[in-house]
C-alpha cells in the first residue's frame, strides 16, 4: 500500500462528515481542476480534525492525501541517470588501485634501501630556502594526502548512497532508509549504524577511510639522512704490471735500504702499494676527497717471502789477529763464516754474506745470505747471533684495498695465480735477487751503491733490536734472537726494491670499488612497512569494495544528486508519506510515524514509495503485532470516543495491512493544524 500527497485542498465548511466518503467527484484543486474519485475501489479514511483524506489506493481527488506516483509519466532513467564522478568506474577502481600499487612500490623501495644502504642524495641541498627535514616530511606527506583525500570522497559518497540502496531493493525500513544519513553520523557512528543494519559495504569503507588519516603522520616520518658507509662502482687506470725494469745502476737497492733504516729509526709506516710482503702494482687514486674513504682494486701483485730460519745451534767465535771468525752452520747443513775485525775498537758490528758455492750453485745475487750480528755483552763476552734467509717471490692476481686518506694499503686479498705472462715470475719465482749481495762493479759509484745497500739492511736490523726493549743484550740473550726482527725488516726491504725493478710503465684502465661516508637517503623501516601495510590494506580492500557497491548500485537510477531539499522533494513529492509528517516534529516523532511503513523506489518513474509493514505469521512477529494493538489503542483513545467504534459501524476496510499505518496516520492528525490547508488561488 502506498502514500502520496496530492495537493490538499480547501475543504467546505460543512459539519463532520462520515469517514467514508462517496462524493461525485473530489473538491476541486486550487488550479480548479477535478479529478475521479470512483477510480479505485479501495476505501478511504478521513479525520474528525482535518479534511485530509488517507487513501490506500491510487487514486486522484481532492481532499485526499493519496499516491499518485501512477499519475508520473515513464522516463528513460538509464539516459538520465546520475552517477557522481567520483562513483564511476576509473575512479572508484583506480584509486584504491593506485593505494595497492603504492604499497608495493614502497617494499621495492624499503627492500632496495637496505640492499644498497639507502639512495643517494646531493651533498649540497638544491633547494636552498627549505631545509633536508623539511622536504623529507613535505615531500611524502605530499604524495599521500591527494590518494588518500579521493579515497575518503568516494567513502563519503558510498554512505550518501547507501539509503538509496536500501530502498532500491524494496520494502526497506525507515531506520535504514528515509531516517538513516550515514554522511552526518561520521565515522564513528557510521561503524556502529552500519554493523546494527548489517550494511558491510558501509562498515569495511568507513574503516578503510579511517584508516587513510594515519597515511599522512606516516608518510612524514618515513624518509631519514643518514651518513653511512656507502660502496660505489668506479673505474681507475692502473699505471704498472708485472715486468723487469732496468736496475743496472743499483738505485733502487741503495734507495729501498735507505727507507727500511728510516722506517726503522723513524718507526714509517709501509710506503704507498706496499703492505708488508706484498707490493701492489700501481693505480690511480681519486683527486676528489673523500670522508673515510677507501677503494678495493682487483689487479697484480707480487709477494716476496723471506724464508729465514736460525741457526742450528749456537754461532761458533774464533779469535783472530784483533777480531773474531764467526762460524754458523743452517738448519739444511750449510755452514758458513764471517769476519768480526778490530772489535777492539767497535764493539758492535753486523754483515750479510751470500752462501758458499758448495750450498747454492746460484748466480751471488740470487743465492741466500746471512745476516750475522756481533757485540760484547755488559760483562764484556763477545756474542755472536745469525739469520739464514732465502727469498722466493710470486706473483698473484689480488683484490687490494687502500685508504684514500693517506693512499696507502690497507688489505691484500688473494685471488688466484693466473697473471699474465711475463719476465719475472718465470727465471725468478724461486730465487729473486736476494738485494745485499753484488756482483763487482767497475764503476766506483755503483760499487758505493752496492757496499752502501749491504751494510744498509743489516745496519737498519740491528739498530731495529737497539730499540727494542731491554737493548741489543735482551735481543742477543732471547730465544731465536734477531729472527723475527731480520724477518720484518729484511721482507720490507724486499717488498720496496720489488716494486721498483719487477714493475714497468702501464696504462690500463681496471674496475673498481670506491666505498666512503655519503650523506644517503634511507627508508625507515617501521614507518615505512607501516605505511606499506595501511595502503595494502586500504586498496587491497578498496577494490573489492567498490566493485561489490557498484553491483549493489546497479538497480538505482537517480536524475539529480541526492541530498539537496529540490532532489529530496522531487523523489517524495508523490508518495503521501509526507502529510504524516510536520516541521515541527523531532527525530523520535519522525520515527514512531514512520516506523510502519517500508519505503523502495519505484522501477518505473524513481519516486520513494511507502508501504505498509507486512506482519509475517512467526512467534515474534505475533509479539509484536500484540504490541501494535494496544498502541493502536492507545492512538485510537488520543482520537477521541468517535473513533472508538468498531470499524465495521465506520465503514472501514478492516485490510490488516492498513491498520499500522492508518494508525500513524492518525496520530499525527492529532496535532493541531495539522494537516496544513492550502489557501484558494487568487486570480
Amino acid at each position: 500500500m502506498a502514500f502520496s500527497p496530492s495537493s490538499t485542498t480547501l475543504s467546505e465548511s460543512t459539519p463532520q462528515r462520515s469517514h467514508l466518503v462517496s462524493s461525485e467527484s473530489d473538491y476541486s484543486f486550487t488550479d480548479g481542476t477535478q479529478t475521479p474519485t470512483k477510480a479505485p475501489s479501495t476505501p478511504s479514511y478521513i479525520f474528525n480534525d482535518s479534511q485530509t483524506t488517507y487513501s490506500s489506493a491510487s487514486q486522484a481527488g481532492a481532499g485526499f492525501a493519496q499516491d499518485t506516483t501512477h499519475l508520473l509519466p515513464t522516463t528513460d532513467r538509464k539516459k538520465n541517470r546520475y552517477i557522481p564522478v567520483t562513483l564511476r568506474l576509473p575512479i572508484a577502481i583506480g584509486v584504491p588501485l593506485s593505494l595497492l600499487l603504492l604499497a608495493v612500490g614502497l617494499e621495492v623501495g624499503i627492500f632496495l634501501s637496505q640492499k644498497n644502504n639507502g639512495f643517494g642524495v646531493p651533498e649540497k641541498n638544491v633547494i636552498s630556502f627549505a631545509s633536508g627535514q623539511f622536504l623529507l616530511s613535505f615531500v611524502p606527506t605530499m604524495i599521500v594526502i591527494p590518494p588518500a583525500w579521493v579515497y575518503r570522497e568516494l567513502d563519503w559518497h558510498v554512505r550518501w548512497y547507501q539509503p538509496y540502496v536500501v530502498m532500491s531493493r524494496g520494502n526497506a525500513r525507515p531506520q535504514e532508509s528515509v531516517l538513516l544519513d550515514y554522511v552526518t553520523l561520521g565515522p564513528i557512528f557510521s561503524l556502529i549504524n552500519s554493523a546494527k543494519f548489517k550494511h558491510r559495504v558501509i562498515t569495511w569503507s568507513t574503516l578503510t577511510a579511517i584508516a587513510t588519516y594515519i597515511l599522512q603522520p606516516l608518510a612524514g616520518s618515513m624518509f631519514q639522512l643518514l651518513n653511512l658507509y656507502t660502496p660505489t662502482d668506479t673505474n681507475v687506470n692502473s699505471t704498472r704490471s708485472i715486468g723487469l725494469s732496468d736496475f743496472s745502476d743499483l738505485t733502487a737497492f741503495v734507495s729501498s735500504a735507505g727507507f727500511a733504516e728510516a722506517a726503522v729509526f723513524n718507526k714509517l709506516p709501509d710506503p704507498p702499494f706496499i703492505e708488508n710482503s706484498w707490493t701492489i702494482a700501481q693505480f690511480e687514486f681519486p683527486s676528489k676527497d673523500y670522508l673515510n674513504g677507501t677503494m678495493a682494486v682487483n689487479t697484480t701483485a707480487i709477494q716476496t717471502t723471506t724464508n729465514c730460519l736460525g741457526p742450528n745451534g749456537t754461532p761458533s767465535l774464533t779469535a783472530t789477529n784483533g777480531g773474531f771468525t764467526i762460524s754458523s752452520t743452517s738448519v739444511d747443513g750449510c755452514t758458513q763464516t764471517a769476519e768480526a775485525s778490530n772489535t777492539a775498537v767497535s764493539s758492535q758490528q753486523y754483515g750479510v754474506v751470500q752462501v758458499p758455492d758448495s750450498c747454492s750453485t746460484l748466480n751471488i745475487t740470487q743465492r741466500p745470505v746471512m745476516f750475522w750480528f756481533f757485540h760484547h755483552a755488559a760483562d764484556g763476552t763477545p756474542e755472536a747471533r745469525t739469520v739464514f734467509c732465502k727469498p722466493t717471490l710470486q706473483a698473484f692476481n689480488v683484490e687490494a684495498t687502500a685508504n684514500l686518506n693517506n693512499n696507502s694499503v690497507i688489505g691484500v686479498l688473494e685471488l688466484n695465480s693466473n697473471v699474465p705472462s711475463n719476465n719475472v715470475t718465470g727465471p725468478f719465482a724461486n730465487s729473486p735477487f736476494n738485494g745485499v749481495i753484488f756482483e763487482n762493479q767497475t764503476d766506483p759509484f755503483i760499487q758505493a751503491r752496492a757496499t752502501a745497500t749491504a751494510n744498509g739492511v743489516p745496519g737498519a736490523i740491528f739498530r731495529f733490536a737497539a730499540q727494542s726493549p731491554g737493548g741489543a743484550d735482551a735481543v742477543f740473550s732471547a730465544q731465536n734472537p734477531f729472527l723475527d726482527i731480520t724477518t720484518t725488516v729484511y721482507t720490507l726491504y724486499l717488498a720496496v726494491v720489488a716494486q721498483s725493478i719487477y714493475f714497468v710503465p702501464d696504462n690500463n684502465p681496471m674496475n673498481a670499488q670506491l666505498s666512503s661516508i655519503t650523506l644517503r637517503l634511507t627508508v625507515n623501516p617501521l614507518p615505512g612497512h607501516a605505511l606499506a601495510l595501511v595502503l595494502f590494506f586500504i586498496g587491497f580492500v578498496g577494490v573489492f569494495l567498490h566493485i561489490v557497491s557498484r553491483r549493489q548500485r546497479r538497480g538505482l537510477y537517480l536524475s539529480t544528486p541526492p541530498g539537496t531539499i529540490a532532489a529530496t522533494i522531487a523523489m517524495s513529492a508523490h508518495s503521501g508519506f509526507g502529510d504524516l509528517l510536520m516541521p515541527s516534529d523531532d527525530e523520535k516523532t519522525l520515527e514512531r510515524k514512520l516506523s510502519d511503513l517500508r519505503f523502495s523506489i519505484d522501477k518505473r518513474t524513481g519516486a520513494i514509495v511507502a508501504n505498509a509493514a507486512t506482519v509475517s505469521p512467526s512467534s515474534r512477529d505475533l509479539k509484536r503485532m500484540s504490541r501494535k494493538s494496544v498502541q493502536d489503542e492507545a492512538m485510537q483513545s488520543l482520537l477521541g470516543s468517535e473513533h472508538k467504534r468498531p470499524p465495521s459501524e465506520a465503514g472501514i476496510s478492516l485490510d490488516p495491512s492498513a491498520s499500522s499505518s492508518q494508525a500513524a496516520f492518525e496520530t499525527a492528525s492529532t496535532q493541531a493544524g495539522y494537516p496544513p490547508i492550502r489557501s484558494p488561488r487568487l486570480y
